[in-house]
């Protein structure tokens, strides 16, 4: 029912504010330690109570009571189950709480009167009619009471009730529903072999009438198939008849359509012979024609064939005079050609010749400008060179009169 341990431990004392559960813990000095059991426990009673019809009856039940998992419901279950009858704590450093027995007493209390109070307000039936709801209020008022011990109702089981004292309550009731069950079952006998006796009349009517109706059902089938006899003969008599007509009327259409086919043979037979005649005076005209059409196109070819020929001539020879003048034409322009070739050859030699005496003409005035240029460069350099030799012989004998001028 829990996942827990099925004990628990209350310390008290020193650091501790009033009570600390817990699965283990460790005892310090001036501490005080009780091991609680939270298994919860069955305990049964009879209460004895009276309805609001002043009838009074005994009320066994059981009841399965424990503590609530958590820990605010565990601390006021440790202060119960651990008090003296003056709610102290004992003053051993270590028990082991004995003290359902209290506990027990003091639950027991708080049911029976929590069950007499509701009882009171019920009437016999209604605790007979409603014994689910007598039964979760019973739970709820007690659950209300608990609450204040840290207590949970798990379980109530309500048994029968019973009668108390000098009350016959319950006997009678179950003498008076013996004896209607009795009466009950005489009157059901008596119904029984009424209900028999009625049936089996009915029944023999039921007979006779079926049997009426049937007779009845059979003189009219009788009728209705003599009369379905005489519907069929004569339906069969008109078919027959229909039959005759129309094979007479079959005949006489099968006669006309062999005539008309005849006569339509008879025409086509004719139509043929006709068309015959057509296609051999057709034939005759049209081999006539043909030759007469043949004799027309020889004599077409052979004018159309004199005429090609001639045509082809013409064609020829003036394809011969264009390529004469063609030819004549090239040849005065590959003369001309020719010219122009020799007079730019000649043009060309002159401008080479003239080319080349202008360009013999101008090296050598290129080598002798070269020359002169060079000359005058010598020139120019012998005339420095000197003039840096006379500058630096006069600064030696500048320095040389000096040198004397000290010295004397």
């Amino acid at each position: 029912m829990r996942e827990l341990s099925n004990s628990v431990v209350a310390v008290t004392g020193v650091g501790i504010e009033k009570v600390k559960i817990s699965k283990k813990c460790l005892v310090m000095p001036f501490q005080k330690v009780t091991k609680i059991s939270i298994t919860p426990f069955d305990f049964g009673m009879s209460i004895q109570a009276m309805t609001s019809e002043k009838l009074q009856f005994e009320l066994p039940a059981v009841f399965t009571i424990g503590p609530e998992d958590n820990v605010d419901s565990l601390v006021k279950y440790a202060g119960l189950l651990t008090g003296n009858s003056d709610g102290q704590i004992p003053t051993d450093k270590r028990t082991v709480a004995t003290g359902r027995n209290h506990v027990q007493e003091i639950v027991k209390g708080i049911i029976e009167g929590e069950a007499r109070s509701i009882v009171s307000n019920m009437t016999m039936e209604e605790l007979f009619s409603n014994r689910r709801r007598f039964k979760a209020q019973v739970i709820e008022y007690v659950q209300n009471e608990l609450d204040q011990f840290g207590l949970r109702v798990y379980n109530a089981n309500v048994k029968e009730l019973q009668d108390y004292g000098d009350s016959q309550y319950f006997s009678s009731l179950a003498m008076k529903a013996r004896e209607g069950a009795v009466r009950q079952a005489q009157v059901d006998v008596a119904q029984a072999r009424m209900m028999g006796q009625v049936g089996e009349a009915e029944r023999e009517g039921e007979t006779k009438q079926k049997i009426a109706v049937i007779n009845a059902q059979t003189a009219v089938g009788e009728t209705k198939r003599k009369v379905e006899k005489a519907d069929a003969e004569k339906i069969l008599k008109a078919r027959e008849i229909e039959i005759a007509r129309d094979l007479q009327l079959e005949q006489i259409a099968a006669d006309r359509t062999a005539q008309q086919k005849d006569a339509e043979l008879q025409k086509i037979v004719e139509e043929k012979r006709a068309a015959t005649e057509l296609e051999r005076l057709r034939a005759t005209n049209v081999v006539q024609a043909k030759i007469n059409r043949e004799s027309a196109q020889e004599k077409a070819d052979a004018d159309m064939y004199s005429q090609q020929k001639k045509s082809d001539a013409q064609a020829y020879n003036q394809m011969k005079e264009a390529e004469a003048i063609a030819y004549r034409s090239q040849q005065d322009a590959d003369a001309a050609k020719y010219r122009q070739i020799q007079k730019a050859d000649a043009d060309l030699l002159s401008k080479d010749k003239e080319g080349q005496a202008l360009f013999i003409i101008a090296d050598q005035e290129a080598k002798a400008k070269a020359v002169r240029i060079e000359k005058e460069a010598q020139a120019n350099f012998i005339a420095a060179e000197r003039q840096a030799e006379a500058k630096e012989t006069l600064q030696m004998c500048s320095v040389v009169l000096k040198v004397c001028c000290n010295i004397s």
